[in-house]
């Protein structure tokens, strides 16, 4: 499993021996390293830095080469930018967490910290489950911007944020009759700076229209 990939071309994440047991992985090229038994990989910097979580233990961790270090104790580490920014999830209590490397702080106003960018923005969601926006040691609720996003919409849950802003998610929709099984839809949303308010553009990946265009259209 591929996760994440960096400029150089490296690309981390998660492969399986004979037995089934998962081992975090760093690749150059065809080339790979194993961070361990037990581990998984999600995220990586241009550095070639790793996080990811020890399930032996429950702990998440970053790996600078074959080095593990232990971010939080119980919990996993999701993304990691340039600077050596960490961002994931704590079990105990159930909080955001972004640390560098050393220190780790608990975001007490989110529910996760999914992912960070560049600029240090960290989208993750609020302790109410809406999508949010950490920035600055303040946190924003997106979802009140779009409300009613798509008939049958059940949560955002992002995967990603680029430092433009641009934030991927995916979300649970409402399944076609005749369809028991969970139904998922992935979006893009987009900051679009409007007078006098802060917009975001959602486009559905995959057929769903842009809800914003009409909002837009309804305004003028």
């Amino acid at each position: 499993q591929a996760r994440a990939i960096n400029d150089a071309g490296q690309v981390a994440g998660t492969s399986y021996d004979a037995g089934g047991n998962p081992h975090a992985t760093l690749w150059n090229g065809t080339t790979p390293t194993d961070l361990g038994t037990n581990t998984t990989a999600y995220g990586l910097n241009n550095a070639g830095q790793v996080v990811g979580q020890n399930i032996a233990n429950g702990s998440a961790v970053l790996w600078t080469g074959a080095t593990a270090t232990t971010l939080a104790q119980y919990g996993v580490a999701c993304s990691i930018n340039n600077a050596g920014q960490v961002v994931g999830g704590l079990d105990l209590p159930q909080r955001g967490f972004l640390s560098n490397g050393t220190t780790t702080t608990d975001l007490s106003t989110l529910y996760s910290a999914d992912a960070i960018n560049n600029r240090g923005w960290i989208v993750g969601q609020n302790l109410s489950g809406d999508l949010a926006l950490w920035e600055d040691g303040k946190t924003i609720d997106l979802s009140a911007q779009f409300p009613g996003l798509v008939p049958g919409t059940l949560g955002l849950i992002p995967t990603g944020i680029n430092d433009n802003g641009w934030i991927v998610a995916t979300a649970e929709v409402d399944s076609p009759t005749g369809i028991q099984s969970p139904q998922y839809q992935a979006f893009l949303l987009k900051p679009v700076p409007l007078p006098g308010a802060a917009w975001l553009l959602v486009s559905a990946l995959g057929g769903f229209a842009a809800l914003a265009r009409q909002r837009r259209r309804d305004d003028a």
